[in-house]
């Protein structure tokens, strides 16, 4: 973690991993402007979303690394993974291979991030009537590699905030000591 930026107390990088098309940038684009583009466009690289929330009385600016999902691009985003204090792992709910995928990112978020709060997110629940991954397979992903979990809609909107919400007070708790 590094001191503020502007007007916050402190600043943390969160990582968004995950297949490409599975929502990592639609989920940080509702967490920070509160809407939702329906037209995808590919994550070139690395975008960077920021945010000041209130956790505690102190003001954190999450800085969200919303990473490029493309193979060709996996090297490049490596990187940035360096001082997350948090990783999202991202799978769509309608897509059985990003599901799949997620160990591998795992791999690469606990060799490149180290100490991290890692949270599996199944995205896309409001296309429910499409799922191929159940929630309770999620849940077991989530034990398996370490990780809270949690279902989300980018779209509706539905448990965004609680997303960077565990985020921000795991950091709390861990500038306090609380977190091992």
């Amino acid at each position: 973690m590094t001191s503020g930026i502007d007007d916050a107390d402190v600043s943390l990088k969160v990582i968004a991993v995950g297949d490409a098309a599975v929502g990592k940038t639609s989920i940080a684009g509702r967490y920070v402007t509160g809407s939702f583009e329906s037209s995808y466009k590919a994550t070139i690289g690395t975008d960077i979303f920021r945010k000041i929330v209130t956790v505690e009385g102190r003001r954190i600016a999450l800085l969200i690394y919303d990473t490029a999902g493309q193979e060709r691009f996996r090297n490049l985003v490596e990187r940035y993974f360096i001082g997350a204090i948090g990783a999202l792992m991202v799978y769509d709910i309608t897509n059985r291979d990003s599901f799949d995928n997620l160990p591998t990112w795992s791999r690469q978020v606990d060799k490149h991030a180290g100490e991290s709060l890692k949270i599996v997110i199944g995205n896309k629940i409001d296309l429910k009537d499409e799922r191929v991954v159940e929630e309770n397979e999620g849940q077991g992903m989530g034990k398996q590699l370490g990780a809270e979990f949690i279902e989300t809609s980018a779209k509706d909107g539905d448990n965004i905030e609680n997303v960077f919400e565990r985020i921000a007070l795991y950091a709390i708790n861990r500038v306090r000591g609380r977190v091992p």
